[in-house]
């Protein structure tokens, strides 16, 4: 297994220190902030996307924008269970990991990687799921519905 670590978040300056203490440099390459069309391509060449795993209230009551990204891609994701992210999906739609449980996390990428066809079937979901229901058009589309109902009930008043 090699993790990808992308962006320059919290943790990024801990596991590149941790990965170097354990002799790990070649199974954590730490890609930084990338690009667009870079991070796109590191998605698209991604078995598994991960998402976040603290147990901070932030991370409780937040859907980052990478679960989308992940999903709009058709790829596996696997994030702690939180609140947040269960307002709108369930494991139909992704994986779910306890919140800072490393072991736990470990046991669901293992899984995971060991399983393709339940990885690819979880992927599909994952996209026909945001394909339905999150794509920016039919977001769009929606909160266009929604500014006319209140226009209209305040030409109503």
């Amino acid at each position: 297994i090699i993790f990808n670590i992308v962006g320059k978040g919290l943790g990024f300056e801990k596991i590149k220190k941790k990965a170097a203490e354990l002799n790990l440099r070649e199974k954590f390459i730490m890609r930084g902030f990338l690009l667009l069309n870079d991070l796109l391509a590191s998605i698209k060449n991604a078995d598994i996307c991960l998402g976040i795993f603290g147990a901070t209230a932030r991370t409780r009551r937040i859907i980052p924008n990478k679960i989308f990204e992940c999903l709009a891609m058709r790829k596996v994701l696997l994030t702690s269970d939180s609140p947040a992210v269960r307002e709108l999906f369930s494991e139909k739609e992704m994986a779910f990991c306890r919140a800072a449980d490393g072991a736990d996390l470990a046991e669901k990428i293992l899984f995971l990687k060991n399983n393709p066809d339940f990885r690819n079937s979880l992927a599909k979901n994952g996209y026909d799921f945001f394909a339905a229901k999150l794509a920016p058009a039919i977001l769009t589309a929606d909160l266009a519905d929604q500014i006319e109902k209140l226009a209209e009930k305040r030409k109503n008043r």
